[in-house]
């Protein structure tokens, strides 16, 4: 696997374990076709309570977002398959939030695929193709 996909790993939530709490460092992100520079070290951590029996998971965390500025964000899982969810969120982008065609002020959506292969964790979030047709990040997942 190439080293730029590992941080968007670490972006991606946990809800496929089989613990009730997570930990996701995040690592990298990989920005698809981009037309600009992106900062493509997103170091952070992600905590993803999972309750038993249930299909949703909860996660809230910040990282170094791909414009080099600090990002709080909480999101919601839905496990569809053992390993794959359908992910749903908000993120306050200081300062550049409000460039993005939909935002609240500098908080914007983030909808995407999660994937986890073991520890591994990888979240595919599309774009709006005018900078990126697409935001890969990459993460490493610990159970506790």
């Amino acid at each position: 696997m190439p080293r730029s996909l590992l941080p968007l790993l670490l972006l991606l939530p946990t809800p496929a374990l089989s613990e009730p709490f997570s930990l996701t460092i995040l690592l990298s992100s990989h920005h698809v076709n981009a037309t600009i520079p992106f900062n493509e070290t997103n170091p952070g951590l992600i905590l993803t309570y999972s309750p038993a029996e249930s299909p949703l998971a909860y996660s809230i965390g910040t990282y170094l977002n791909s414009y080099s500025r600090q990002t709080t964000a909480a999101f919601i899982h839905y496990e569809l398959f053992h390993g794959l969810e359908a992910v749903a969120g908000l993120a306050h982008y200081p300062i550049d939030g409000r460039s993005f065609p939909i935002s609240i002020g500098d908080t914007i959506p983030l909808i995407g695929l999660r994937v986890q292969l073991g520890p591994v964790s990888i979240l595919a979030l599309p774009s709006d193709g005018i900078y990126t047709d697409a935001i890969l990040a990459f993460g490493y997942t610990l159970e506790f």
